[in-house]
């Protein structure tokens, strides 16, 4: 049997994780009325609306006509911070399938864990809500990045602290969306192609490194600080670039969250170095060419040794000099439309 987290260790979680948090008043004590019952995982919500924020927040804490709260124990809003609503179970999970409860504390599943058979209050579905930690993050079709890179950090921090509170061994399996536990949701939606087993995966990153936003060396969103990101924008976008610099960091937009501003810039690195492959590409073809020119010259007995070995020493360098003049930006890569490579 696992037991519960206690507020003051889930706020010991938050902490060594490096979430931004804000313990919401009430929730040390507050719970749907009922008690946890071995507890076995954590579930991924989303909330369906583009309320603001405090719309949210408050109807997760107070729940609407159809249902008491609270709706969950952490509500997680645009700018990535986590509002702590409840150390009790809340009304969020609801009816489960009885092979995804076993898939999931058996961690006995690949992917994702059995399709569900049943919707909420259907004979042979088993209500969960004392039994799984939960999150609704506040958004509508598609979560933002803030949104996406605090969904697994969260579930890891709950992982990590229910294994110590407990001397388990969950793992990232151990956290799943509620599309994956009742049949006929679509929560939690997610951006860019992602899906439950990206989350799950990069859930099993971060508690493969540990808490500690020092620890954190495979997320940037952890580690960069402002000036950092200033000094990527600089790297990426050349200052007079795509986009004006200024616009990301508060100038001209203030409500533009750093770590936002990091993902956007990521995201062009990554094009950009997309782009640069090819000439990287080209330029090891080319010398390969050139290898087996001169090969074929020796043989002829056109060139001697020491010659052959001096023009494939010149021909190396000249190919490793292009690459680095696209690193330099001798050579502009143009990563927004054409994606050619210019002098």
């Amino acid at each position: 049997m696992t037991r519960p987290l206690t507020a003051d260790e889930i706020v010991a979680a938050m902490k060594a994780w490096g979430i931004p948090y804000v313990e919401e008043p009430g929730w040390r004590s507050r719970s749907n009325g009922t008690t946890w019952s071995d507890p076995f995982g954590f579930l991924w919500h989303h909330t369906g609306d583009d309320a603001p924020d405090t719309a949210d927040l408050r109807v997760v804490t107070q729940g609407h006509a159809g249902l008491s709260g609270p709706l969950c124990n952490f509500g997680l809003a645009d700018d990535g911070t986590v509002h702590l609503v409840s150390v009790g179970p809340a009304n969020h999970a609801g009816g489960s399938d009885p092979r995804v409860i076993a898939a999931v504390e058996n961690q006995s599943y690949d992917q994702a864990p059995p399709a569900p058979r049943y919707i909420h209050g259907e004979p042979g579905s088993v209500v969960i809500n004392r039994r799984v930690y939960g999150v609704e993050s506040f958004y509508y079709a598609e979560n933002n990045p803030a949104q996406f890179a605090m969904m697994p950090k969260l579930a890891a921090a709950i992982i990590w602290a229910m294994n110590k509170a407990n001397g388990t061994k969950w793992n990232a399996k151990h956290a799943f969306g509620h599309k994956e536990s009742q049949r006929g949701k679509i929560d939690p939606r997610t951006f860019a192609g992602n899906t439950m087993a990206t989350l799950r995966a990069k859930t099993q990153q971060y508690l493969d490194a540990g808490p500690g936003v020092s620890a954190q060396a495979k997320d940037w969103f952890d580690m960069a600080t402002k000036d950092d990101l200033k000094a990527v924008v600089r790297e990426v976008l050349k200052e007079d670039g795509l986009v004006d610099s200024r616009a990301i960091f508060g100038d001209k937009n203030p409500a533009v969250a750093p770590v936002s501003a990091l993902a956007f810039v990521m995201q062009w690195a990554l094009q950009a170095r997309d782009r640069i492959a090819p000439v990287v590409a080209k330029q090891a073809a080319l010398e390969a060419k050139v290898d087996g020119v001169l090969a074929a010259v020796a043989k002829q007995g056109g060139v001697s040794d020491a010659d052959l070995a001096k023009i494939t020493a010149a021909a190396q360098s000249g190919a490793e000099s292009g690459v680095q003049a696209v690193l330099d930006g001798d050579v502009k890569v143009d990563v927004s439309l054409t994606g050619k490579a210019t002098q």
